[in-house]
């Protein structure tokens, strides 16, 4: 689609509970000590795994391959 950076992604009910759990520990654990290391960790884990999920959808905008018809 013209003017979107990633087109739509799907993600299953269970990913998406997974990121939200992973985040909300994170963020319990820097409540409790912001220096936590371990919830730092999580973030930037749940961080890399998004990345990755969006990976292949930017590779389709920017090399602007046909859509199956």
């Amino acid at each position: 689609m013209p003017g979107r950076a990633c087109p739509g992604v799907h993600v299953q009910g269970d990913t998406f509970a997974a990121l939200l759990t992973q985040l909300a520990d994170a963020a319990r654990l820097l409540r409790q000590d912001p220096d936590h290391r371990e919830a730092l960790d999580e973030l930037d884990h749940a961080v890399r795994e998004r990345r990755q999920l969006i990976a292949p959808t930017r590779t389709v905008v920017v090399g602007q391959t046909p859509r199956p018809a």
